[in-house]
């Protein structure tokens, strides 16, 4: 049996963690965001949570709504300066 990765795990925490904040920055709600990417609501909440780990063209989707790169939601690239308009 396979034990679950940590550094997985602690990859997937802070992913959703940087998706969290990118959404609080804009304001925008989780129900909003998984409605805009096509997502559940539940399943956009299990990913936020870091039960599911979000996939690329989530985060792809995600950023776009933003505004902001996909690198920003995986590394935690430093913010853009200025909010970009909504």
């Amino acid at each position: 049996m396979t034990e679950p990765s940590t550094k997985r795990d602690a990859a997937v925490l802070n992913i959703a963690a940087n998706v969290r904040s990118a959404l609080a920055w804009k304001n925008i709600k989780e129900r909003a965001a998984a409605a805009q990417i096509g997502m559940t609501q539940p399943a956009m909440s299990r990913r936020l949570n870091g039960e599911v780990p979000f996939d690329g063209a989530d985060l792809v989707l995600l950023a776009d709504l933003i505004g902001i790169t996909p690198g920003h939601l995986v590394d935690g690239e430093p913010w853009p300066r200025v909010m970009p308009a909504a």
